[in-house]
């Protein structure tokens, strides 16, 4: 009987030491869980950031966005007002040539031009205008003014 008792000892004795391994790999393992979980409780905290931060950038780009539109939308103002005024600065312009035109012309009603006559170097050209008047268009050369 106390081989019996022995061998059972032997196999108590056994098991305790399985026993004893397997709360050590559990001991193990829970450990390794524990490192887990702070990782995980990191890599969430990280995830919480970049969420807020993708947040404000969003916010950022819509304000971005919001501004270059409303740049656009003063840029085909700014471009309808201008070509407004360039077209009314043309008119003006064409108008402020019709009417130099006719000044030009109104002032020019009564001047003469002669072309044709010949003229000397030494003689006084007054002088060739009122013979050639007098002479060859016979109009009286007295009432001409020159100017």
């Amino acid at each position: 009987m106390a081989g019996h008792v022995a061998a059972k000892l032997d196999d108590i004795t056994s098991k305790l030491d399985r026993l004893k391994s397997i709360e050590e790999t559990i001991h193990n393992v829970a450990g390794s869980i524990k490192a887990l979980e702070q990782k995980i409780e990191k890599v969430e905290q990280n995830v919480k950031e970049v969420k807020q931060e993708q947040q404000v950038m969003d916010k950022s780009l819509e304000t971005m966005n919001n501004e270059i539109q409303q740049l656009k939308n003063d840029r085909k103002r700014d471009d309808f007002e201008y070509y407004g005024i360039q077209e009314e600065t043309k008119s003006e312009l064409n108008t402020l040539k019709t009417k130099l035109l006719y000044a030009e012309a109104y002032s020019r009603r009564e001047n003469l031009k002669f072309i044709g006559i010949p003229e000397l170097d030494d003689e006084d050209t007054k002088k060739v205008l009122l013979n050639f008047i007098d002479n060859h268009l016979e109009i009286e050369s007295s009432p001409i003014e020159f100017q």
